[in-house]
């Protein structure tokens, strides 16, 4: 009598074999292949938030390759404006506050030291040597995971080319793409694969037109503010250029990184007047007041729908795994293992079910009224 087997326990079998061979491989070579995946990462974030905009082209009767070639022009055109005419102001003001940046230190220590001597180990951590050494190394740190996306495996313009190429390609035709990621799934899989892929992408997509657009207005914010503050004060704040840039960048860090962008210019308005650094911190405040309750419920509303605890914990966690660029796509990863976990993981556990909205404020009658989020 000839062995009997189960069609779909063989094809289910192929595949986790398939997955335990993919893992093992990223597993041995990941080192190695680390800077092309991030690379490649870029160019798929790219893609997902070009595409729609392709899209709404060919929805409009404009050839495919038209459209991706028009989108991808206007993209690059104004990457290209923001290199002519914002980054090289923005380099000669950090370079200047990078030279002014002990003295910035000095005055600060001078003006505090007699409240510092009561905590001598806050006196030794602000000692301006102490702070230098540790702003070099923090600075080596970027420096070096900026560096790893551009220069590892490729060289920064090899790499900026590929990522154009690669979303060139992906937007003119990602349907082979789309077909062969599906193909590794088992048939029966496939409109479930479809559900959580189609989930993930506007959740992706949104993150990263809503960063766009926050890293922009933010940026706007900032400098009018600080600006507004230089015209009705005596004293100004030097480098407000690069402080907006500054600010308007790490919009891209969740919860943490608008905290960031207000030390740096409320400390060197603190060295010149403690009056103009409280103004400073009362800026940044409104300003991010204004984020908290007004851009992020319109610009964010559906794409980053995580508890704050929630980011900062996948920030933590991947910007220890993956440094900086860890910290950048803490956000898109867990927007998509929230996908998972509330259109196919909990809906598995609970008979179909989704995951339902908690009480706002004291235990629920109902014990099933209270779910998972």
């Amino acid at each position: 009598m000839g062995l009997q087997l189960d069609a779909g326990r063989v094809r289910f079998a192929a595949f986790v074999i398939m997955l335990a061979v993919l893992v093992l491989v990223l597993a041995l070579f990941f080192r190695a292949i680390w800077s092309v995946l991030q690379v490649f990462i870029i160019a798929g974030l790219v893609v997902l938030t070009l595409d729609w905009l392709v899209e709404w082209l060919v929805c409009h009767r404009v050839p495919r390759w038209a459209a991706t070639l028009a989108i991808l022009l206007i993209f690059i055109a104004l990457i290209g404006v923001f290199a002519l005419f914002v980054i090289p102001p923005m380099v000669t003001q950090f370079q200047q506050l990078i030279v002014d940046l002990p003295g910035v230190w000095t005055r600060l220590i001078d003006r505090w030291g007699a409240f510092l001597t009561r905590f001598p180990t806050f006196r030794q951590a602000f000692d301006p040597g102490t702070f230098l050494a540790s702003l070099l190394r923090g600075a080596g740190s970027w420096a070096q995971a900026a560096r790893t996306v551009f220069t590892t495996a490729v060289g920064a313009f090899t790499a900026t080319i590929l990522i154009i190429v690669v979303t060139f390609y992906t937007l003119l035709n990602p349907w082979p793409l789309v077909y062969g990621v599906r193909g590794l799934f088992p048939e029966t899989w496939w409109s479930t694969i479809d559900r959580l892929a189609h989930e993930s992408a506007v959740h992706i997509r949104g993150w990263a037109l809503g960063t766009f657009i926050l890293s922009l207005a933010i940026g706007i914010l900032d400098y009018v503010a600080l600006m507004l503050i230089n015209a009705f004060s005596r004293e100004n704040i030097p480098f407000i250029l690069f402080f907006a840039i500054f600010g308007g960048l790490m919009e891209i860090v969740p919860v943490i990184g608008p905290i960031a962008a207000a030390i740096l210019p409320a400390l060197v308005a603190f060295s010149i007047n403690p009056l103009l650094g409280i103004l400073v911190l009362l800026a940044f405040f409104v300003v991010q007041q204004l984020e908290n309750h007004i851009l992020v419920p319109i610009i964010m509303h559906r794409a980053v729908n995580l508890h704050p605890v929630s980011l900062i914990f996948a920030l933590i966690v991947m910007s220890t795994l993956f440094g900086v660029f860890g910290a950048v796509i803490a956000v898109p990863v867990a927007s998509v293992i929230k996908v998972l976990y509330d259109e196919w993981y909990y809906p598995l556990m609970h008979e179909g079910k989704k995951p339902g909205i908690p009480p706002k404020e004291g235990p629920a009658d109902d014990p099933e009224e209270v779910t998972a989020t």
